[in-house]
Formats: C-alpha cells, structure tokens, sequence
C-alpha cells in the first residue's frame, strides 16, 4: 500500500514535471518565434533605412527629373503646414527617399472570424494589441495567411504603400507614396504625421480613424491656401473625396447588415447554410455599388468582378472609416472647424493619460 502511494506520487511529480518542462518548452518557443519576428523586421527596416537618400543630395543630381523633385517640395511644404499650422509633432521623417523599383516592400496580414467581426489580435511591445502583421518578406506573409486560415480565421493581404514608426525613426519618403495625385499625397503624410503626434497604445481603431480624419480635414485645408477652392486640384480632390465616401457608407451599411445577419444565425444551423446566406448578401452589398451615385463608377465598379470581399476586408473599411462622424461633430460642435485645436487637445489628453 505503501509503495503504491510512492509510485503514485512519483508519477504525478513526474506528471508535472512533464508539464511544466513542456510548458516552458513552448514559452521559450514562442518567444524565439516572437524575436525572429522581430529581428526580420528590424532587418527591413534597417535595410530601408541605410538605402534612403537625403532628397537635399538628391535636389542637386542631374539624373532627379523634375516631377519628382516637384513632389519632394510638395511633401517639404506639406510638414510645414502640418507642423506649423495643425500642431502636428516635428520630425526629421520624410527628408529621405527610397527607391523601390516598382516592387511592394510590406505587406500585411490580417484575420476575422467567419460569421462575426471580431479580429484576430497580434500582441507587440510599444503598440499592443494591433489587428495585423507585418512583413517585408513576401513568403513570410504566406505563411502567417496560412496560419491564421488554420486557426479558423477568414484572411487578407495586402501591401502598405506607407507607415509610421511613432517617431522611433526617420520615416523616408517610399517611391510608391508618390504615386497618387496631389491630394492622395498630401493626405499620406499627413496621415502618418498623425500617427506620430496622437497614438493610444492597443486601438488600432480610434488610432486609424482619427489620423484618416486628419489626414482628410488636413487635405482640403492644405490645398485651399495652395491652390484656392476653384483650383482643379481642389475641385477634382473633392469629388474624388465624395465618391470614396459614398462608397465607404455603402461598404458601412452592407458590414451593419452583415453584422446583424450573423447575429441572426443559430447554433443548429450547418456551415453551408450559414456560408450561403453570408455569400448572398455579399453578393448584393457588391452589387448594389453600381446604383451609387458617383462621379467616376469605373473605379469602384470592378473592385469585386473577380473574388467577393470577406470580413476582413469589412473589417479594414470599419478600421479607418467608421468614427469620422462623431469626429467632425467634435470639431465643428467644440472647437468650430479649428482642426489645430482639435489636434493640441488631443495631444494634450493622451500625454496627460500617460
């Protein structure tokens, strides 16, 4: 009896040793999943980094052509502006310029539950708890897509033209950010100064909606002192401003809709049903884009010709868009459309926060 109980507790000390050593297996192998992340990244970040050029060399090289130093003066008197007359954080990012060869240096992962829009959620220092990840390593972005479909996830990809390391570094200008009109780039930078100058830790949402509502304020009111109001740059900014916002409340309705159809669904009912249902009412959220009331239809009406969007696309139209409103209420209710006013007393709330 006696040497039965030993052997018993032998084997649950073992048991937990197991456990414990397996435990701290997996803790060490996430961890080193987790630093090899990191060191990739930092990697690509670095190699960006050493291989900008400062735009005051390259101003005075015979082979710059006159467009592009056309758009290093833009994006020069674009901080200006932002600095000077929105508030925004000073910074040395956007004195330098990479070239990308016509190729995509980042591209981003995300996931999204199949009948509800709750994100899958990536845990990094500094910015915690974030809705993507990403990679300057096109294989790599493969991989995590197949990971998170594993995890039972619907996934996306799809490449950054721009980002913001928070002030951490220099930002240079990407060639790929020069690829819009004038108001797309003045818009770009001053999203991204945005993000330099108000971030809230682990709300990716709030952060992204309010730089995309800077960014938009910050626009008109650039290339109004610029250009004046009956300027084709304002004008066709405008109404290219006005179809994507259509469009955007369109792409909000349809994920309410699908939110509250998922909602709708019960615990009996079989995948196909459920996976039928959420294709045809995608299916008409996408096809009712062409009875919008548009200046441009062609540029939203072969969006989905090929593959219909999933949730995570809903989800990323619902990052950026869906709190503009309650954001120009604030700014007209409280601060009457002063947008520097608006910005300092944000700076102000999250430092004090802090």
């Amino acid at each position: 009896m006696i040497q039965a109980y030993k052997m018993k507790n032998k084997n649950i000390f073992r048991s937990l040793y197991l456990v414990g050593a397996m435990s701290i297996l997996g803790f060490l192998l996430f961890k080193m999943d987790f630093l090899t992340y990191i060191v990739r990244q930092g990697q690509g970040q670095f190699y960006i980094l050493w291989n900008a050029r400062p735009i005051e060399l390259l101003m005075d090289q015979p082979e710059t052509n006159d467009t592009l130093i056309a758009k290093f003066k833009l994006i020069a008197d674009v901080k200006s502006f932002a600095i000077e007359e929105l508030g925004m954080k000073s910074s040395n990012s956007y004195t330098s310029y990479f070239d990308q060869g016509g190729k995509p240096l980042m591209w981003v992962v995300t996931g999204c539950k199949p009948y509800a829009f709750e994100p899958k959620q990536w845990s990094f220092p500094i910015v915690g708890e974030v809705p993507y990840k990403g990679f300057f390593d096109r294989d790599l972005a493969q991989k995590e897509l197949a990971t998170v479909e594993a995890e039972g996830y619907e996934s996306g990809l799809r490449t950054a033209a721009g980002w913001s390391t928070l002030g951490w570094f220099d930002d240079p200008i990407l060639s790929e950010m020069l690829s819009g009109s004038t108001g797309d780039i003045v818009n770009l930078i001053i999203h991204e100064l945005a993000h330099s100058t108000v971030f809230l830790e682990s709300d990716v949402e709030f952060n992204e909606n309010l730089a995309t509502f800077i960014g938009d304020v910050g626009t008109l009111l650039y290339l109004e002192k610029k250009f004046g109001t009956k300027h084709d740059e304002y004008s066709g900014y405008l109404k290219a401003e006005k179809d994507y916002k259509s469009y955007v409340a369109h792409m909000l309705r349809g994920a309410d809709g699908l939110d509250s159809l998922y909602f709708s669904f019960k615990e009996e009912w079989g995948e196909d049903k459920k996976r039928k249902l959420k294709e045809e009412f995608i299916k008409k959220i996408t096809k009712f884009v062409d009875t919008l009331s548009l200046n441009k239809k062609e540029v939203y009406g072969t969006i989905f010709k090929e593959k219909l969007p999933n949730n995570t696309y809903f989800m990323s139209v619902k990052r950026y868009r869906t709190d503009q409103d309650d954001f120009y209420d604030t700014l007209q209710n409280l601060y009457h459309g002063n947008l520097k006013a608006y910005i300092l007393y944000m700076k102000e709330k999250f430092e004090t926060e802090e």
